[in-house]
């Protein structure tokens, strides 16, 4: 078994209730969010302090009361955060404003939570279950079908990548993060 697809096999992204109530200051959210992807993320910055007040600038954020982000900013911006790596920014607005129009903020980030986790699983999942790769179709729900496509994009680009910084698939067994 891989130690590294375990990491991102077991990944867990907080539920809408696990994403803490009272407000956090611009650099709160960034390191937030940071140690949240962490496990799926690390090459990169997922969000920064200045991303954070562009998107706020550009209304692809709910306006905030004083100078903390609450816990529907934060959904959002976590959201944002996984989506920008395979959509651009527009498309990302886009994409949440549709799963809004089909459920409310909670259930959306939930199930944007759940798909995420899900597409790891599933795109991973062979190789830490079985030490066997396989890729395979699933079933989805008409009103998550675009969380589960995006979130499986992310989870083959997150693979991808590896395969291409190791030279190999054959050489996956000695990733290093």
């Amino acid at each position: 078994m891989k130690r590294e697809f375990l990491q991102i096999y077991d990944f867990h992204c907080p539920r809408w209730e696990e994403i803490p109530e009272k407000g956090l200051f611009n650099q709160e959210v960034v390191n937030y969010i940071a140690e949240i992807l962490r496990p799926v993320m690390w090459e990169e910055f997922p969000i920064t302090a200045t991303m954070i007040q562009n998107y706020t600038k550009l209304g692809f954020l709910p306006k905030r009361e004083g100078r903390k982000y609450n816990r529907v900013q934060v959904a959002y911006l976590i959201v944002i955060a996984v989506y920008k790596q395979v959509l651009n920014i527009g498309e990302v607005k886009q994409g949440v404003e549709l799963q809004l129009e089909l459920m409310q903020v909670d259930k959306a980030y939930d199930t944007f939570a759940q798909s995420f986790e899900k597409a790891l699983k599933s795109v991973f999942g062979y190789m830490v279950e079985e030490d066997r790769t396989c890729m395979g179709g699933f079933e989805v729900h008409e009103e998550e079908l675009g969380v589960e496509s995006i979130a499986n994009a992310f989870a083959f680009k997150l693979l991808g990548r590896m395969i291409l910084r190791q030279q190999g698939f054959k050489n996956l067994d000695k990733y290093q993060q």
